[in-house]
Order: structure tokens, then sequence, then C-alpha cells
């Protein structure tokens, strides 16, 4: 993804070339602000003015945007987060302007259900960092706090973490292979170990 497109690059041929899209052209020139991979094999692509779009086929995408006043699409703004829950629906973030807000994506009955950050998230400009921290529960960090999102229930509540300051906020969250929980943030890196009840700045050391 880049900021002019979407490409492919061939390993074999060593050769780089766009991807075009059929049904309006529209992706080809739109900034691609990340992409992900469902367990089904299909590539979700977020974009900063375009929507999403779901890739399935060669040169056949499908998209997804915000309709202002209309229920069923895609919350305001760039798409800068695109999860895959383990119920297998789909979690999509939206960031930078007052509509902005999260969305679950339910592929089998082909729904879109809109959160709205005015309305859920304290008014926050937009989702820093999202992980689904358990089944049924997910962490979605914004610059309004931390909040936390329970389905199938569809509640969501503001909440902190143990050892985490409510001022900090979150770009990225990270589950090692044992088990030690990371936190990235502007205030630094946080990390709770799977023995430990909170997270803790890391002493790290550097040899000369």
């Amino acid at each position: 993804g880049t900021d002019n497109g979407f490409f492919q690059f061939d390993p074999k041929t060593k050769l780089t070339n766009a991807f075009v899209d059929e049904s309006n052209g529209i992706l080809q020139y739109s900034a691609v602000y990340t992409l992900a991979l469902d367990s089904f094999g299909t590539l979700w692509i977020g974009t900063n003015s375009t929507g999403m779009y779901k890739y399935e086929e060669r040169s056949l995408f499908k998209s997804y945007r915000y309709d202002k006043g209309k229920s069923g699409t895609l919350t305001n703004g760039w798409v800068n987060h695109i999860v895959e829950l383990k119920n297998g629906k789909i979690l999509v973030t939206t960031s930078g302007v007052q509509d902005c807000g999260f969305n679950l994506i339910d592929l089998q009955n082909n729904e879109i259900l809109s959160f709205p950050s005015r309305k859920y998230l304290n008014g926050s400009y937009g989702a820093t960092s999202i992980i689904e921290h358990s089944p049924g529960e997910v962490y979605i960090s914004s610059d309004k706090g931390l909040f936390q999102f329970s389905y199938p229930g569809n509640q969501i509540k503001k909440i902190t973490l143990p050892g985490i300051p409510e001022s900090v906020v979150i770009n990225y969250f990270l589950k090692d292979r044992n088990g030690n929980q990371w936190i990235f943030s502007y205030q630094g890196i946080y990390i709770k170990k799977a023995t430990d009840l909170e997270y803790q700045k890391p002493q790290f050391e550097f040899e000369p």
C-alpha cells in the first residue's frame, strides 16, 4: 500500500504492478493506510478517503464507504485499523474527523453496525490501536483514553489497565509467544509478563 494506490510485487519477475479497481478506478489513486488478511484469505484494504476495499479475486474489489445520513455504512474518516475477530466479524476503525468511529462488519448477513466516536468514544478523533485481548473483548485505544468493547452484547466502557497511567495514548498492542503483553506508547514501552498482575516499564540492558 502506498500514498498513490495499491501495488503487487512479483518476486519471480521482480516487477511491481498497480492493482486496478475495474469497478470505478478510484483505488489506484487512493492512499492506502492499512492492510489485513483474514482467515479466509480475503485481503482488506483501508484508505484515507475512499473507504475500505475487500479483495477476493483478481481485479475484483468490493468497496465499503461512508454515506452521510444512511445506516449500514462505515463511519466517516480514513480507515486505519482492520481486525478479524474470533467470531469471524471484521472490526474496522476510522479516524481524523468528527464523524469517525468503529464498525462491525457481519459478512454472513452482509451488515455493518456503526459506533460513532462522538457517542461511544467520548468524541475521540479516532482509534490509535486495537486488539482482541480475549475472545469477545476488544481494547480500543484513542486520544480520549482506552475503551473496552464487548460482544455479542456490543457494550463499550472506558477502562484503565493496571500500571498504565490514564494519560498514556497507546499506539500498539502486542502479545508475544510467551504470553507477555506489550504496550507501545508515546510515553514509552510497558510490559505485563504472564506471571505479573500489572504493566511495568522494562529495564533494557545494552552491551557497548
